[in-house]
């Protein structure tokens, strides 16, 4: 019977190194697998981070674009404006100027008229 359970122990000591060998072939390839998916990770991380970067320059260059282009449109408008109260300025003495002379060619055509009639009579 002792030589039996030697056979046996023999036999499960057998067993249970194929096991351990399993075992840390096991471990060997998910350390293996690990390493892989963490460098894959780092990539990953180290893409996004310079897409990321990419972004927000675009975005500062955006907004500083859009500030310009603001402040370009603001002050065209002032200029506009302006221009605007000056040619309603130009208009108004324009206006005078016409009612001033409606007026005084009114005033030479009456007083031609009363030099024909008086040249009439």
């Amino acid at each position: 019977m002792q030589h039996q359970l030697s056979t046996t122990q023999l036999h499960l000591a057998a067993q249970l190194e194929e096991h351990q060998a399993q075992l840390h072939s096991n471990i060997a390839d998910k350390t293996c697998e690990f390493e892989q998916l963490k460098d894959h990770c780092e990539k990953v991380s180290t893409e996004q981070h310079a897409k990321l970067y990419e972004m927000e320059v675009a975005y500062v260059d955006l907004q500083s674009e859009f500030k310009n282009h603001h402040t370009a449109t603001s002050t065209r408008i002032a200029e506009l404006e302006a221009e605007k109260h000056d040619l309603l300025t130009v208009l108004d003495k324009t206006h005078s100027k016409q009612v001033k002379l409606k007026q005084s060619f009114g005033n030479r055509l009456r007083e031609q008229n009363e030099v024909i009639d008086n040249c009439v009579d």
